[in-house]
């Protein structure tokens, strides 16, 4: 199959995670035509109850950025302990839904920007993300990094979760397919030798988006080479959780 090189995904994942900000929480929550309720969907619960977990260690306290803020699932765990929590996002209407979710949204300001173009105008005392990373064109890696060092002030931290394989993958019977198997769920079929993924919506619209899988090893791997110490670790099989500091100039 002829697919797109992940590196030209950019506005076309946008365009994606725009439309799909209605439908997104589904996914989050397992409800509607993500639902399970089987050993899958156990897990699932599981792993999240992990994360909040792992959140609430890290203590991300101070002002905090978020980058891919999304429907605000994040954001509304970094409020616990954040005293500002800048939340930035390239879809305006997963942001309205995010404002929802907040008991004290005058402590959350709320960015609508690509984060590929935007730049910081302050420093601050964590940057976090979730469910991004996993969406960083490999051409663009580096370079969104360099933001990270850029937006974060001195003894700044990272905190970052993500999938740690797609989640059609995940849910198969051995729980992980080769990287060169694609998906048989009919809205979600992933390639991850190619790093891309095809997304049909509820409504029929099909997109193609970037997504990529990273061990606990090779994401070490690669921030250590940029001049970063990271400590990740994986979850039920189904999501990364990790942490990272700046070690010095790769």
């Amino acid at each position: 199959m002829d697919l797109p090189d992940p590196d030209a995904l950019v506005d076309e994942q946008i365009t994606y995670y725009r439309a799909r900000a209605p439908e997104y929480d589904d996914w989050w929550l397992r409800t509607g035509r993500y639902q399970r309720d089987d050993g899958f969907g156990r897990r699932w619960d599981a792993g999240k109850r992990e994360l909040a977990h792992a959140v609430r260690d890290f203590d991300p306290a101070g002002d905090v950025l978020e980058l891919a803020a999304g429907t605000g699932n994040l954001t509304r765990e970094l409020c616990a302990a954040a005293d500002r929590v800048t939340a930035l996002d390239a879809s305006a209407e997963a942001l309205a839904i995010a404002r929802t979710k907040l008991d004290q949204p005058s402590r959350v300001t709320f960015v609508h920007a690509d984060v590929f173009e935007w730049r910081p105008t302050q420093r601050f005392d964590v940057v976090a993300f979730g469910f991004w990373l996993s969406h960083v064109p490999p051409g663009r890696f580096e370079q969104f990094w360099r933001l990270v060092d850029d937006a974060l002030g001195p003894g700044g931290r990272v905190l970052f979760i993500d999938n740690a394989v797609p989640v059609e993958v995940a849910a198969s019977a051995d729980g992980r397919q080769p990287a060169t198997v694609a998906d048989r769920t009919p809205w979600s079929r992933t390639w991850l030798d190619h790093g891309v993924s095809a997304r049909t919506l509820s409504d029929g619209r099909r997109f193609h988006i970037v997504k990529r899988a990273w061990t606990p090893e090779e994401l070490r791997g690669e921030l250590a080479a940029l001049g970063w110490t990271a400590s990740v670790r994986e979850i039920q099989g189904l999501f990364i959780y990790g942490s990272a500091e700046r070690t010095g100039v790769a």
